[in-house]
């Protein structure tokens, strides 16, 4: 099982980025390379449905979500990366200067594909999109 971590720290509340974060089928307003992105249903076991630029579609499903503890979780279920048993949990926490997303996830690779490249392409797709959402609320990225 491989594990990723990424963070960022926000001058903006806590309640304004979760409610970012927290709007599941949102995630095209702000998220950089995103065309479009379709909820499927709502509350745990919705599935979004993320195009990417050439086609690509990613589907993901929330496991779980936790608006007390600003904490969701959810598990790509179809699309072109190479992963299985893919979770991923996102977490908004206050700090004295605002807040801090913690963005991790853990999966297995296919036989035949490196761990660590995969691991990296998401590592840096999470950075990304914590810095477009920076910049989405008014922060310098």
């Amino acid at each position: 099982m491989s594990e990723i971590a990424v963070h960022l720290d926000f001058e903006s509340s806590a309640d304004a980025v979760w409610k970012e974060l927290a709007d599941y089928g949102g995630i095209g307003a702000w998220a950089p390379g995103v065309v479009s992105c379709k909820l499927d249903g709502s509350g745990i076991g919705a599935v979004r449905s993320v195009e990417m630029p050439g086609g690509a579609v990613m589907e993901e499903r929330l496991e779980s979500f936790d608006d007390a503890s600003r904490t969701l979780s959810y598990a790509i279920v179809g699309g072109p990366l190479p992963v299985n048993d893919y979770l991923a949990t996102v977490k908004v926490s206050e700090t004295d200067g605002g807040c801090r997303v913690d963005w991790g996830a853990s999966f297995v690779a296919p036989e035949g594909v490196p761990a660590d490249g995969v691991a990296g392409g998401i590592s840096g797709a999470y950075t990304g999109m914590l810095a477009a959402l920076k910049k989405h609320l008014g922060e310098e990225a």
